[in-house]
């Protein structure tokens, strides 16, 4: 387990729109010798509100598509030779999602 998880988040509303940002990351991990970088993964998402009862919204995860392996690397399959299998439970990459959402 890292020593430290960690999610900041920060939200800024001028009414018509709204634009926030999320900074998720864990510090390095050492486990059975290995060690595991920490990282921080960076989530975007916008909102707009162009007219009353309708919200339109984009989201993005991993907005710099940063390659992270999450958890600890505990799954040590084979340490034979010069070569290792680990399990890891990689972080997807960048993905971009759209949302509308209308009141009534």
């Amino acid at each position: 387990m890292p020593d430290l998880s960690y999610s900041l988040t920060g939200q800024y509303d001028a009414g018509i729109a709204s634009l926030g940002v999320t900074a998720v990351g864990q510090t390095d991990t050492v486990s059975g010798g290995y060690e595991w970088e920490g990282k921080t993964l960076f989530n975007l998402n916008g909102k707009i509100r162009p007219i009353e009862n309708l919200e339109v919204g984009v989201s993005v995860y991993n907005l710099f598509d940063t390659f992270d392996g999450r958890g600890n690397g505990t799954g040590v399959v084979s340490d034979a030779g010069n070569n290792s299998i680990v399990t890891v439970t990689p972080a997807l990459g960048r993905t971009v999602s759209g949302s509308v959402r209308f009141s009534f």
